[in-house]
């Protein structure tokens, strides 16, 4: 079993930086991706059932729905930097649903120091900064890694799962249609989504949507009815019904929170 990161973004640009010491995590799974910057000392990074080992000035870039793991065999200092998709298009789509065979690479020394000097001393954090740092960090990646398809592994249906979520959670989508459109029975999917994640498959598509409309809420001036719609949410009553399970207050509650 493994923890589906509650704040995994769903569109717009999204960024969690943080500095971590002897940094330890449980197996998790998140459509954004990740990148691992060791600053001091070394750990084990573990994705889909494969381990790494990371020494200092090493990266590791996690991609989008990977499980993955950390641990720490010796003191360690690292940054975190969790990131949408949406940051980086260009490299996303250039990747054409390939990965990285290898997904510790070196950075240039002088990158990596100007990449942490601006992100966490300077605290230069500005969406056009970011994408900047990326980009250049991602053509090193891409110079010491082969790309290849991903692979079959245990877990390749929940992958094809969360997938089919994230393209179509705006849809009316059931357990059913993406049973039909995957091409599984449907309590086969179910159990297999319940068992690997802990949570019901309705729960986590209304938890996408949620996510989403958050979203939509903070950084829209759209009417909310028509953000429901958006979700995916079949009427108003329904969105707001989901909304308040999952926030613990009402949609204009939230935005008017947002905006103070």
């Amino acid at each position: 079993m493994f923890f589906y990161q509650a704040f995994n973004s769903q569109t717009g640009i999204n960024n969690d930086i943080r500095i971590f010491r002897n940094f330890n995590f449980m197996p998790h799974i998140h459509r954004d991706l990740e990148l691992t910057y060791v600053l001091e000392g070394e750990i084990d990074i573990t994705i889909e059932s494969k381990t790494y080992h990371a020494k200092k000035n090493d990266m590791a870039l996690v991609f989008s729905n990977q499980i993955h793991s950390f641990s720490s065999p010796k003191d360690s200092r690292v940054l975190i930097h969790v990131f949408s998709p949406d940051n980086i298009r260009s490299f996303v789509q250039s990747l054409n649903g390939r990965i990285g065979k290898n997904p510790i690479f070196t950075c240039d020394p002088t990158i990596g120091e100007f990449y942490y000097k601006c992100l966490i001393e300077k605290k230069m954090r500005s969406n056009l900064a970011i994408k900047s740092y990326l980009y250049i960090i991602f053509d090193q990646f891409l110079a010491s890694t082969e790309l290849v398809e991903r692979g079959k592994t245990n877990d390749d249906i929940l992958h094809q799962m969360l997938d089919y979520i994230t393209n179509h959670f705006k849809e009316d989508i059931t357990l059913k249609t993406i049973a039909k459109d995957l091409g599984y029975e449907p309590h086969y999917l179910s159990r297999i989504f319940g068992n690997s994640t802990g949570v019901n498959l309705r729960n986590y598509i209304n938890q996408y949507r949620i996510d989403y409309a958050k979203f939509r809420l903070t950084e829209s001036k759209d009417p909310i009815t028509d953000i429901a719609l958006s979700c995916g949410f079949g009427t108003i009553r329904n969105f707001n019904r989901v909304f308040l399970e999952h926030v613990g207050v009402t949609p204009l509650v939230f935005r008017q929170n947002t905006m103070k």
